[in-house]
Parts: C-alpha cells; sequence; structure tokens
C-alpha cells in the first residue's frame, strides 16, 4: 500500500469521526477534510472546489433560500397554523398528516425540494408539541422518498432509469408506472 492510499485512509477515517461525532459543525468538518485533501495534493484545488459550481448544489442551496423565503413571508407559520387546525391540535394527527403530505408532494417534485420547503413546519409544529425536532425529521425523510417513488418525476433515478430504458428496446416509464410498486411500499412504509 503506498503512502497516499494510506494518508487517504486515515484522512477517511478522521472524517468519518468528525461526521459521527459532530465534534465541529457539519459544514466545518466537511470544508476542513477538503482543504486537507487539497494541502496532500491528494485531490488537486480545481477538482475540489469545481463542485461548488455545480448546478445540482446551487439548485439545492436555492431551493433552501426559497425555503427561509417562505418562512420569512409567513406563509410557512400560516401552512403550519392551517395544519395544526385540521388536526384538531392533535399530536398523532399532526404527523400523520405531515407524513402524508410529505409524501404527496414528493411524488411531484423533487424530494429535495419537498424537504427544503417543509423542514421549517416540521421543525416548528415538533417544537410546539415540546418534541425534538430530530423525532420527526427522520421519519419524514423516510416520507418523501416513499413519496417520490410513485412517480417518474419524484426522483431523479427514475428519470435516470427511465432515460435509459430506449437503449436496451424497452419503453420509458410513463408518470405512474413506478406507483404499481411503490404506493404499496408507501402504505406499508
Amino acid at each position: 500500500m503506498s503512502a497516499s492510499v494510506v494518508l487517504f485512509l486515515v484522512i477517511l477515517l478522521v472524517a468519518f469521526l468528525l461526521f459521527t461525532t459532530e465534534l465541529f459543525p457539519l459544514e466545518i468538518s466537511a470544508l476542513s477534510i477538503l482543504v486537507i485533501l487539497v494541502l496532500f495534493e491528494i485531490i488537486t484545488p480545481q477538482d475540489a472546489f469545481e463542485c461548488f459550481g455545480n448546478e445540482s448544489i446551487i439548485l439545492i442551496g436555492s431551493l433552501f433560500v426559497l425555503a427561509g423565503g417562505l418562512k420569512r413571508t409567513g406563509l410557512i407559520s400560516g401552512l403550519e397554523s392551517h395544519l395544526l387546525r385540521v388536526s384538531k391540535g392533535s399530536k398523532s394527527l399532526s404527523f400523520l398528516l405531515v407524513l402524508l403530505l410529505v409524501a404527496f408532494f414528493s411524488a411531484f417534485v423533487s424530494n429535495t425540494a419537498t424537504l427544503a420547503i417543509s423542514i421549517p413546519i416540521v421543525v416548528s409544529i415538533a417544537q410546539r408539541f415540546g418534541d425534538s425536532p430530530r423525532q420527526w425529521l427522520l421519519p419524514v425523510g423516510f416520507a418523501s422518498l416513499l413519496g417520490g417513488m410513485n412517480t417518474l418525476i419524484g426522483t431523479s433515478t427514475n428519470i435516470i432509469i427511465s432515460g435509459m430504458l430506449p437503449e436496451y428496446g424497452l419503453e420509458p416509464f410513463s408518470l405512474f408506472t413506478t406507483s404499481t410498486v411503490g404506493f404499496p411500499i408507501l402504505i406499508c412504509g
């Protein structure tokens, strides 16, 4: 094993420890590891920083900016109030409604966009019930994944697979092709 491979494995172990212990904020750990990889010439500066110009990264960042704007305008608090009114203040019903709404929207809007917009609502509702937002966010993430499986546009994976099917002489997916498998999984999830 070469010295650069050993060095990379050590850096990988340090990264794993930093991410799992959250000794520092995750963004600080991630950027520090990136800088260390460049300093030890494991990757080039160009390789390290070209991802920041990637349109997917910019899109994800923009969605969180959009979510922040929705929160500042009061739209999110309005949605939160409406959801609590419909659930009559029931924690269980509120939780179920949040999961169903996230699953529904993620079938037609990207999971990332759905979560960027719903996270502030979920955090606020969880706090109203005296719960840690972490208790709500993992199931909400799963609801988004399960909902996204139900349509062609719900997740980029379905779009990529559908685009590759003609190369193998197969018909691409229609909008709801994946629902026959996705919907039962959503119900069980």
